[in-house]
């Protein structure tokens, strides 16, 4: 299975974040105009420094996600964000892929006219398999 495929595995089996946006978890991409959602990409960001030594490469990496959490109000994007802190906050998982995680970032992105729907990013690093 592939990172992405990973990620979204993780979060459509949470049961706190699915409650909120069903099955709307999208990968790069809006799919639809109906709120709340997740939309993530990534990586982001690449990190093998922390798994180098000196007779090879590295078999681990840390990368970087960014978790867009939508919603039709400020509340809602909000909640969507909680859910997603919650699930990857000190994640650990048994996948070779995907190992722990932690938040690294939130931001509060503010209401998007274009999209009529408030935003908050969540950044996650998860530590993976290279």
């Amino acid at each position: 299975m592939t990172l992405s495929g990973d990620i979204y595995t993780i979060c459509s089996g949470d049961t706190a974040l699915t409650n909120l946006v069903d099955d709307r978890i999208y990968y790069s991409r809006q799919v639809t105009s109906t709120f709340p959602q997740v939309v993530y990409s990534g990586p982001t960001g690449f990190d093998d420094q922390k798994y180098r030594d000196h007779d090879g490469a590295p078999g681990r990496a840390e990368i970087l996600v960014q978790f867009d959490c939508y919603g039709a109000t400020a509340n809602e994007a909000e909640q969507v964000a909680a859910a997603i802190v919650d699930l990857w906050s000190g994640y650990q998982g048994s996948s070779p892929d995907v190992g722990r995680a932690h938040i690294m970032n939130q931001i509060e992105d503010g209401y998007s006219a274009s999209l009529e729907a408030f935003r908050l990013i969540v950044d996650v690093v998860i530590e993976t398999s290279v």
